[in-house]
């Protein structure tokens, strides 16, 4: 689906009333000590914002799709 050779989704919510969900795509560029849990490292040195929010409304829709926009509305 991604065309990536690993995808992680990492979930958090321990220290938040809310749900924290991280998808990414993990390409062949990213170096052995950033892969799995390390990927994390990658936040503060890969960063973009402006590209994540773009995804946003996608995001949004594959939601909606999965929990029916009826049963599960979100916020606009």
């Amino acid at each position: 689906m991604t065309g990536a050779p690993a995808t992680y989704v990492m979930v958090f919510g321990e220290n938040h009333p809310h749900f924290h969900a991280l998808i990414t795509a993990r390409d062949e560029q990213v170096p052995a000590d950033r892969r799995s849990g390390d990927i994390l490292r990658l936040r503060n040195e890969r960063a973009d914002s402006e590209a994540a929010a773009r995804l946003v409304p996608a995001v949004r829709r594959a939601y909606e799709r999965l929990a029916g926009s009826d049963a599960f509305p979100l916020p606009a």
